[in-house]
């Protein structure tokens, strides 16, 4: 150990005096004694060459030095701990991807439990849009394991858990909703207004943020024609006791019906158009913003954060309504 590190000071105590005199840029590797001989000639002729071999020293340079000391350690050119750097680069794409893959994963598990918590039914057989999510799911390469994990825990909250709503001010003005389910309602309230309070929002009391939103319930149906008759539909709605229906496009180009209504309405459309034969797949409550508001430029990454803290560390919250544009946080 004290041999090396008397290497350690020989280095570091003539790799000034190279550096001044070939006023170049020189890396230093630390050899155990035990593999050259302090004060060997032939060793400085060595590492020189090395630099050289670096491109470290102009060839020049190299001729006209490399005999102006005789009293120093092997010195080896690096390229600026390239391995380092490279391992570096790997691990910090990995640690990207890894995080990337993770909020994927988080996603499509609240998907789930969502879905299995509007329409009661965990079983992809007889949900054909719970079989929709997973399939997708899939797609992305989510494991196996963590969908049926989703599915499980879903199953198990309905006996253990409750769904709880929660409100406040947001940063920059805006107003939230934040549909959750927990079996610790009150635990998850004050963690709640922790990060609430550290991005300068409030969490508050219930109804304090519904001025921000209109409140409908919403009934998903699907449909296999292809030409639609929204006149038909529209009949439909009016026999059924629902305000409104349009006509959707999901991502993988299947067409489906949502049909609105009051919330207090919300089973009674839905039983109505399953005894008209139409295929249900889901039927839950939304929160749309009345006004929807654009924040300030230098407001929006604060909110984006806000959002990504809130889907990332609270496993609780199935689904987060903002009263803010939503092209502003695309």
């Amino acid at each position: 150990m004290s041999g090396q590190m008397t290497c350690i000071v020989r280095c570091v105590k003539y790799v000034g005096v190279i550096r001044q005199r070939l006023s170049v840029p020189v890396c230093l590797h630390v050899f155990q004694p035990s593999r050259a001989v302090l004060g060997s000639p032939a060793c400085l002729q060595t590492g020189l060459h090395h630099l050289h071999t670096y491109n470290m020293l102009a060839p020049a340079a190299v001729a006209s030095k490399q005999t102006s000391f005789t009293n120093s350690v092997p010195l080896v050119g690096c390229r600026g701990m390239a391995g380092h750097s490279k391992w570096q680069n790997i691990k910090n794409i990995k640690s990207a991807k890894d995080s990337e893959k993770s909020k994927l994963s988080l996603h499509y598990s609240r998907k789930i439990k969502s879905i299995i918590r509007e329409s009661g039914n965990a079983d992809p057989k007889f949900n054909s849009r719970l079989a929709s999510v997973i399939s997708e799911a899939k797609s992305k390469n989510i494991p196996n394991s963590t969908l049926e994990a989703a599915i499980n825990q879903a199953v198990m909250s309905k006996n253990t858990s409750t769904s709880v709503v929660y409100e406040g001010r947001g940063p920059a003005g805006s107003w939230f909703i934040i549909e959750t389910v927990t079996d610790k309602p009150i635990k998850t309230k004050n963690e709640l207004q922790g990060i609430f309070k550290k991005f300068g929002g409030l969490l508050g009391e219930a109804n304090s943020a519904r001025h921000a939103f209109e409140h409908k319930g919403i009934i998903e149906v699907n449909i296999t024609e292809e030409k639609v008759d929204m006149d038909k539909y529209v009949e439909v709605a009016i026999e059924t006791g629902a305000e409104d229906v349009m006509l959707q496009i999901d991502e993988d180009n299947n067409k489906y019906l949502e049909f609105f209504c009051e919330p207090s309405e919300l089973n009674q459309v839905k039983k109505k158009l399953e005894e008209k034969g139409l295929d249900v797949q889901s039927a839950s409550e939304e929160y749309f913003p009345a006004l929807p508001v654009t924040p300030a430029e230098e407001d929006r990454d604060i909110i984006a954060r806000f959002i990504g803290r809130l889907e990332n560390e609270f496993p609780e919250v199935v689904r987060i309504h903002v009263n803010i544009d939503s092209s502003v946080l695309s």
